[in-house]
């Protein structure tokens, strides 16, 4: 099973419009193309949005930066999990 994947690449991959996806984790098109595009850093709660969604394909190490990584690995443990079903 492929995990740690870039947003982008996943939504390629899956044949998931930008604007599907948008709807499923409800953000703004412009958002997510901010965040495909590393322009942006998604908030604590989109990034488990897409984390989810993705079931687990899109990593959180790959959305958060290190000190959010961290704080979140002590509170919940889960940046160590493949994927979450």
């Amino acid at each position: 099973m492929e995990t740690d994947l870039e947003l982008g690449y996943y939504l390629r991959k899956n044949k998931i419009s930008q604007k599907v996806f948008c709807e499923k984790i409800k953000i703004a098109p412009h958002t997510l193309n901010l965040l495909i595009k590393k322009k942006n850093s998604p908030t604590l709660l989109t990034a488990l949005k897409i984390h989810f969604e993705t079931k687990g394909k899109v990593s959180l190490s790959k959305l958060l930066k290190p000190a959010e990584q961290e704080i979140l690995s002590k509170m919940y443990d889960v940046t160590k999990t493949e994927s979450i079903s």
